[in-house]
């Protein structure tokens, strides 16, 4: 009776499967194999996975399974990855440290140069801007693959992408500076590195009452840029946790974190200015956008040299998200196309998106002075009916100090107390 052909072992076969796969690394030093599309051996459309990653071993448990094989156990497993793991050091080709991107990369080694949008990591769908053009082309870069990213859509180009930005706008019950803000930071978050320890990204953050539609408008830009299985995060408790999200998404976005603390503002703003991370899943520099959503401009004080802030109202008649979602994802080709328009023509000239928080002093200047030119250079009465007249959120006592200790250009005070009121008279300069 013949015997049956002796089993290879679970390493020995994995190495059959990945022969043409290419071991390669990081500049930190992180291990990666290079998956090619359909099979080929061209780089272009190439995606990175980590050897010592979840997403790697799935992969793994997958083969099995497919060629009805048992499931090898952990122990199995772990042995097998870590000859792996020395295999890629063993390579060759492993010499070259190559980058790892997350949905961006800078491509400087074409001609020109441009910057390259995966649309699908996994399936080598990519979109290349350089000045006054977009088109979509498979690239050599090294996009890291994990399941939670999802697809783009295929953006449709827009001759006037002001007039379909305009319709996203009125999606989000936007006026017209908080928009414009919105778009300025959204072309700024497409801006990849070129060198991610020289690179910085300003902090998003919705603001405003609840139920002003801010978490909503949150869901609507990570998928309108980064879309994943997992939108929305609260506020990670560790660096580390920071980081795990940042080797997989391009845009942090994190729901209603409340009062950030020193020490969690601080974590906020090195990732968004760039920062050397140890975490095994994405080793080396990470510099990322992030959005925050929160109810009170004081939830982030400690953030004031680096937050965007775009300001939502109460809405009156809320629609409900999923109506919200239908009519999102019936403009998002377009929208995305607009953007890339818009991120071609400011190609050679990118405008940076400069941090917009107002002092506390600042508001109180321009608040009163829009009350002076609504009554015609001059107004007069208590502390407390200022605060009610221009709106101000502090209490009459501080605006009763802040007229009569702090400088203020713009208007003259007078101080006019009675026997039964201390009036204050307002003029004009």
């Amino acid at each position: 009776m013949p015997r049956s052909p002796k089993k290879l072992p679970l390493c020995t076969q994995l190495f059959q499967h990945l022969q043409n796969h290419t071991g390669v690394y990081s500049p930190a030093g992180q291990p990666f194999l290079v998956f090619h599309p359909s099979g080929t051996s061209d780089n272009a459309g190439a995606f990175l996975l980590p050897v010592n990653s979840s997403t790697f071993r799935q992969h793994w448990l997958n083969l099995q399974l497919q060629s009805g094989n048992p499931i090898p156990s952990a122990t199995t497993l772990r042995d097998a990855t870590r000859a792996l793991e020395s295999k890629v050091f063993a390579n060759s080709v492993g010499i070259a440290p190559v980058p790892t991107h997350i949905r961006l990369a800078w491509d400087c080694f074409s001609e020109p140069p441009s910057i390259v949008l995966a649309l699908d990591t996994l399936h080598a769908r990519h979109i290349t801007i350089t000045q006054n053009h977009w088109t979509p082309a498979s690239t050599p870069n090294g996009f890291v693959y994990h399941p939670v990213q999802q697809p783009l859509p295929d953006p449709v180009k827009a001759d006037e992408p002001e007039l379909i930005l305009r319709k996203f706008q009125t999606l989000l019950r936007l006026d017209d500076p908080n928009f414009q803000t919105l778009q300025s930071w959204l072309l700024t978050a497409l801006q990849p590195a070129k060198d991610p320890a020289f690179h910085d990204y300003p902090i998003l953050n919705f603001t405003g009452p609840p139920d002003s539609g801010k978490t909503v408008a949150a869901k609507l830009i990570t998928k309108l840029i980064d879309p994943t299985g997992t939108p929305l995060h609260s506020l990670p408790t560790t660096e580390r946790r920071l980081h795990i999200l940042a080797s997989t998404h391009h845009l942090i976005a994190i729901d209603h974190p409340g009062r950030l603390s020193p020490e969690h503002s601080r974590r906020l703003e090195r990732l968004a200015g760039g920062i050397a991370s140890t975490y095994r899943h994405y080793e080396g520099m990470l510099v990322r956008p992030i959005l925050l959503t929160t109810r009170e401009p004081r939830e982030t004080k400690h953030l004031t040299a680096k937050i965007v802030d775009v300001e939502f109202e109460p809405v009156t008649n809320p629609r409900t998200q999923a109506e919200i979602l239908r009519e999102f994802e019936s403009l998002e080709p377009e929208l995305l196309g607009a953007l890339l328009t818009l991120l071609a023509r400011q190609f050679e000239h990118p405008q940076p998106c400069r941090p917009n928080r107002k002092e506390k002093n600042q508001k109180i200047v321009e608040s009163v002075t829009a009350l002076l030119n609504q009554h015609d250079g001059y107004w007069v009465g208590t502390a407390t009916e200022l605060v009610q007249a221009a709106s101000l959120p502090i209490s009459p006592k501080a605006i009763g100090q802040f007229l009569r200790y702090e400088d203020h250009p713009m208007f003259e005070v007078e101080f006019n107390p009675t026997r039964t009121r201390r009036l204050i008279a307002l003029i004009r300069l």
